[in-house]
């Protein structure tokens, strides 16, 4: 008899049945009681007796039937023991992202952090800034990389880099001769110069939607606003269709022939960073992770290298992955 046999033994003992016992063993009944007949006359002993249609086992039933479950618990018990062995150092990371870029920059990076930790799983949640925060708040996350523009009471921040939000404005707007298909030779202007314009905005639950308000604000006017959205590719398209002006992140203004761009006289940025807990303290593979965002991501997406945050915690994540790493360098 071997180890996968002992089920027999214990399941008949338990059903009383040898039909029962094969139908719930998953094989046949012939089978069941070729095996039993097999293993009586290996022992010269009978194992089972029948009473009035029902299996009992004898004396030297029970004993064996005894050590089959205590085989049987031991071999359940080391089974366990070695898979909570295998799972006792994988790592999960549960990451706030939000639906485009935060997505975008876990794709990119998540296969080279598995070559260097390969017990590490991430585990992502979309949502703009407000979900992302509330998510923080819950403890359902353990941090997120979202944009900021003001400190949130009971967390702390690392940024990576500030981004400049820029004026989107359609073609056929009447101040769009004094505008730039390129942000980088964009004209400043203040925003009060469109107060008549219609505006699409995002949502007041994302960092945009809130700057956005802010800005209208210090510029003195109320906006009439045609169109709001919480996703930046719907309010950037609506813009090249015409629908009005409105404040994007300059990442997103591409050139096109559908709009023109304008900085503003009074520069809004907004803060690309990772939030947590105050008391969060990051494991080395979720500096890694950190590393690998600036590394294969920022450096690739960043307009103006001076704009990158280079806090110590920063820098020295940078330098623990790659002491040699230049923190001056510019992107190509």
């Amino acid at each position: 008899m071997n180890t996968k046999q002992l089920p027999y033994l214990v399941t008949i003992a338990e059903t009383g049945n040898l039909s029962a016992a094969a139908q719930k063993l998953g094989i046949s009944q012939p089978a069941l009681s070729k095996f039993l007949a097999e293993l009586e006359r290996e022992y010269g002993v009978e194992l089972f007796f029948r009473e009035k249609r029902q299996m009992y086992p004898t004396e030297a039933g029970k004993v064996i039937v005894d050590a089959a479950r205590q085989i049987l618990d031991v071999h359940e018990r080391t089974h366990s023991s070695i898979t909570a062995i295998g799972h006792k150092h994988k790592q999960i990371i549960r990451v706030g992202v939000t639906p485009h870029r935060g997505a975008q920059v876990i794709a990119m990076i998540y296969p080279h952090l598995l070559k260097q930790f390969p017990d590490v799983e991430i585990l992502t949640m979309e949502g703009y800034a407000q979900q992302q925060l509330d998510l923080l708040y819950a403890g359902e996350i353990d941090f997120a990389l979202v944009t900021a523009f003001c400190e949130h009471k009971g967390l702390r921040m690392l940024p990576f880099y500030d981004e400049e939000i820029v004026l989107s404005v359609p073609v056929f707007h009447r101040m769009a001769r004094f505008g730039s298909r390129y942000v980088e030779k964009a004209e400043r202007i203040g925003l009060a110069e469109f107060r008549d314009s219609p505006f699409v905005n995002m949502g007041e639950g994302s960092t945009l939607g809130g700057i956005t308000k802010l800005a209208i604000a210090r510029a003195g006017f109320e906006a009439m606003e045609v169109f709001r959205s919480d996703n930046i590719l719907v309010v950037a398209e609506m813009i090249k269709t015409g629908a009005g002006v409105g404040l994007i992140p300059r990442h997103y203004a591409r050139p096109c022939e559908e709009v023109v761009y304008f900085r503003l006289s009074e520069p809004l940025f907004f803060t690309l960073c990772m939030k947590m807990k105050e008391d969060y303290v990051l494991t080395k593979a979720e500096r890694y992770l950190m590393y690998l965002k600036v590394r294969m991501y920022d450096v690739r997406n960043i307009n103006d290298w001076k704009l990158m945050r280079w806090t110590d915690e920063l820098r020295s994540i940078m330098l623990e992955f790659e002491p040699d790493y230049d923190l001056e360098r510019r992107p190509r």
